[in-house]
């Protein structure tokens, strides 16, 4: 069977539609069956996250980014590190350090900070909470890291700490809190009482450093702990069965971002700042543990909390509905994956459970944020469970910290259910902050750690709730099977009409189940029926169930497992490929001959058994092994997947000329004890500039007397030159217009094609007095685009020799005798030429061209109608009946009116 389908473009899912039901469903379980849809499509390049996008409002901007000298060229070079906070009526505060290097502590760092007095629509220019100095001879270096805001919404009062460090940081302090050790790491607090204004530690306040005394006497500032508090934070220790220092903080940071002020319970007012600490354990091991640093007399004193779990890192802490506090830590230790870490308070932050790990939450060790979404809901109320997670949810250590996201919950972190992601792409330290006008702000750490600000709605999260819990099931291979997924709505308000489905994995097939809206608390068991394809083996499957609703979707692993199973060792890929230059305009920036188009491959297994899929051939480079940045792939696992993202194709000049190019690849799929398959994959063309293919032409004719009458006859002919021209920015092939027998290979911009045919006019033709307007069928191709063109050929008059008028002109008896005829007809004189009857009578000088009326004046005798010859003359038989005698020939046109006359004598004998 050749179940490897190649494919080379985006195959976007088709799913199909299930009946609804009727109304919402209420709190009672209820089993819906799904409808019957056919195999789903791989998604290799799903669309790049906007977040601009609908539904809702998300718009951002940066405060900062590397050597935007935006408030000092050398202690500002470069930013990192985030915090925010809402202090009310349109105020938020960001602060983030500056550093003259870019290293963390002990690095002569300063706090920097810009403030918005409209919500974060616009902001003040940057000013230092604290400032750092660069050390020279004899000049001690210090510096100020990791600002994290507490604010007091009692007094007005807003908190800054952060670290305080002279020649050591985290990784080299030593024990003790001697502010005045150059190698303890120390920590401080600033204080503003105008709203972020003015800072107890600006350089206006600063007090003396390197080693800062308390606030004087006489200072704003002298009723508030500080500005250093390292004794407090950072203990020496006891000794314990004979171990020294316990609890001794060897080092210790607060952790950036922001802190808490409890609003429920018997700690209401409290102010809480998380802390990790490198600390003593009763073993004498050193541990990374997470431990509150609070204040329940608004900052005058502050109180360290007991430390809590091991391998910890930056922490924060959110205040539950029921008064508990959640403690949300960065994972420190262990092996892949990484999640976060959580425990739990009942007593305001004083001491904390033994931390768990929490599978809902991936994290890359990566500084986080968590925070209630309606800070002021009463206590115990729907509102005042939901809360808000933001992160970089990428489970491996040391992996990239990318796609900032945003998370909710709706059961104060129970379960975690839809997200967003607010920043594609590279995303570290982030921090989270519902705002006075009912709306949110995160402030983080962007591509190459520009510190940007991005403010959103409700409406741009679409939170959802929702748990789904997929059954367990087997399935024979190439059978199918069914399997349940029950949907809760854990929310406080109706879940939207949603569906079920499965993500799509190779040659898998499945149901879709749609739902109508789902009132809270209440729960739906779907059945989706789940194919194999028949190559499958005996074990598991990573299958994934996902419930969507709108924007907003959740998923969760399914435990499938393929009983039976194939006997036979078999190997595929599907393979997909795409440009790999997203965000590029070609209009303003086309490729030209020799430039590097980067390119994509998403390979797919269809084998059952470990494969290698190794490219043979392609005009790529890097592409072919053993080359770095090739697309071999030595170990993929049944199921499995893999990008490469590294080839490049350089252009040469006859694509640029046609605009594109077409990827073409070879590859080779080998495993154990599977017969080879070699994949011949030709790609959809890339585009190397906006192209546009274009036809252009004329017709023109030209008129064949055959006869020489000067009229268009019966017989005579029309000869029309057709000329089409590419008119457009890409070379053409395959020109063709079968209707006048013009066919070219191929049409260069700007160049041209001509024919010609001749065609015969007929008796109806003349009748018409023209040939009608027509449109020639015109086409050329451009790879897969087609240039058209309806060739217009004007209608083209035809001159006929006019009809006889049909009645003869009225004529009047007029004295011509002796005066001067406008022209000279050359009849002669009447002496010297006489006529007689029968005699031919020749008149010259009339125009050909048009009918003319002839009679003798004094007897107005007629004559008759004639035409001229192409010599202007006209020639007749003088009737036997015309009488003797001196007269004027007169002639008139075919209007009736008076051309010329001339003396005219008939004579019996004429001139005999």
């Amino acid at each position: 069977m050749n179940h490897a389908v190649l494919a080379h473009r985006v195959r976007k899912r088709t799913k199909g539609r299930g009946a609804r039901l009727p109304l919402a469903l209420s709190a009672a379980a209820v089993l819906v069956a799904s409808s019957v849809m056919p195999a789903y499509a791989l998604d290799p390049f799903p669309a790049t996250n906007v977040p601009t996008n609908p539904p809702g409002s998300y718009a951002e901007q940066v405060l900062a980014s590397n050597g935007d000298n935006g408030i000092d060229p050398v202690l500002g070079k470069y930013y990192r590190i985030v915090a925010l906070a809402d202090l009310g009526d349109g105020v938020v505060v960001a602060s983030y350090d500056g550093r003259p290097d870019g290293g963390d502590s002990p690095s002569p760092n300063s706090i920097v900070q810009r403030r918005s007095a409209d919500g974060g629509k616009t902001w003040g220019n940057p000013t230092f909470i604290a400032r750092g100095q660069m050390g020279s001879a004899g000049v001690q270096k210090y510096g100020f890291s990791d600002p994290s805001y507490v604010v007091d919404k009692v007094t007005g009062t807003v908190f800054n700490f952060h670290v305080y460090s002279k020649n050591q940081g985290f990784g080299g302090s030593i024990l003790g809190n001697d502010d005045s050790d150059p190698n303890v790491i120390s920590a401080e607090v600033s204080v503003s009482t105008d709203r972020g204004l003015t800072w107890s530690t600006d350089p206006a306040n600063q007090p003396a450093l390197p080693v800062p005394s308390g606030y004087t006497g006489g200072s704003a500032y002298s009723g508030f702990a500080g500005p250093l508090i390292t004794n407090i934070v950072k203990p020496n220790g006891s000794t314990v069965n004979g171990v020294a220092n316990v609890g001794g903080v060897v080092s210790m940071f607060a952790s950036s971002g922001e802190g808490i002020q409890l609003k429920y319970g018997p700690h209401a007012g409290r102010l809480i700042q998380q802390f990790a600490g490198t600390i003593v354990q009763p073993d004498g091991s050193r541990q990374i543990q997470a431990y509150s640093v609070y204040s329940d007399d608004h900052g005058k004193s502050w109180t360290m909390g007991a430390p809590t779990g091991t391998g910890m890192d930056e922490n924060k802490v959110v205040e539950l509905s029921d008064g508990r506090i959640m403690l949300n830590s960065r994972d420190s230790s262990g092996a892949n994956p990484h999640y976060r870490k959580v425990a739990y308070s009942s007593d305001g932050g004083a001491t904390y459970s033994t931390p768990v790990i929490e599978t809902q939450l991936p994290d890359p060790r990566n500084n986080g944020s968590i925070t209630r979404m309606y800070p002021d809901a009463p206590e115990g109320s729907a509102d005042a469970k939901k809360l808000l997670f933001s992160n970089s949810p990428t489970p491996t250590a040391g992996g990239a910290r990318v796609d900032g996201t945003i998370r909710y919950s709706a059961d104060d972190g129970k379960t975690w259910g839809s997200s967003r992601i607010f920043k594609p792409g590279s995303m570290s330290y982030s921090t989270l902050t519902p705002l006075a006008d009912g709306t949110f702000g995160v402030l983080y750490e962007g591509d190459s750690n520009t510190i940007t600000f991005g403010k959103f709605d409700k409406a741009w999260l679409s939170p959802i709730a929702a748990t789904i819990t997929p059954a367990s099931a087997t399935v024979a291979n190439g059978g199918s099977t069914q399997l349940g997924v029950t949907v809760t709505n854990g929310d406080s308000v109706p879940l939207p009409a949603s569906t079920v489905s499965l993500d799509a994995l190779q040659d898998w097939t499945s149901t879709t189940a749609d739902l109508p809206a789902l009132d809270p608390g209440a729960s739906v068991t779907v059945q989706l029926t789940v194919g194999s394809p028949s190559y499958a083996k005996a074990g598991a499957v990573p299958l994934t169930a996902r419930l969507t609703a709108g924007p907003a979707t959740v998923s969760a692993p399914v435990s499938m497992a393929v009983t039976g199973g194939s006997a036979e060792n078999v190997v595929g890929a599907y393979i997909f490929g795409a440009r790999n230059d997203t965000g590029r305009d070609l209009a303003s920036q086309p490729y030209t001959a020799g430039s590097l188009v980067p390119y994509k491959f998403r390979v797919y297994s269809t084998g059952n058994v470990t494969e290698s899929v190794v490219p043979q051939s392609g005009n790529f480079q890097p592409f072919l092994p053993p080359g770095a940045g090739n697309c071999r792939f030595s170990s993929l696992g049944a199921w499995g997947n893999f990008l490469c993202g590294t080839p490049q194709h350089t252009v040469s000049a006859d694509e640029m000329a046609q605009g594109f190019f077409v990827p073409s690849t070879v590859w080779q799929v080998t495993g154990t004890g599977a017969s080879t398959r070699n994949y011949t994959v030709t790609g959809d063309e890339v585009d190397l500039l906006v192209r546009n293919p274009r036809l252009d032409g004329s017709a023109a004719p030209v008129f064949n007397d055959l006869d020489g009458d000067g009229f268009a006859g019966p017989g005579d002919t029309v000869t029309f030159t057709y000329t089409v021209a590419n008119a457009g920015n890409v070379a053409l092939t395959n020109v063709s217009a079968p209707a006048i027998g013009l066919s070219r290979q191929s049409l260069a911009v700007g160049e041209s094609v001509s024919v010609s045919s001749t065609y015969t006019l007929t008796d109806a033709d003349i009748a018409a007095r023209q040939l009608p307007a027509s449109s020639i069928a015109t086409t050329a191709s451009n790879g897969s685009k087609v240039a058209t063109l309806d060739l217009v050929r004007a209608a083209v008059p035809l001159k006929v020799k006019p009809a006889m008028p049909g009645s003869a002109p009225a004529i009047t008896p007029q004295d011509l005798i002796g005066q001067n005829p406008p022209i000279d007809l050359d009849l002669g004189s009447s002496q010297a030429v006489k006529h007689r009857a029968g005699e031919t009578v020749t008149i010259h000088n009339v125009e050909y061209g048009q009918w003319y009326y002839v009679y003798l004046n004094k007897r107005s005798y007629r004559l008759g109608w004639f035409f001229p010859t192409q010599q202007n003359t006209i020639s007749f038989v003088l009737p036997d009946d015309v009488k003797n005698g001196m007269d004027s020939l007169v002639v008139l046109d075919s209007d009736g009116k008076q051309v010329s006359f001339g003396d005219f004598q008939v004579t019996p004998f004429g001139n005999k």
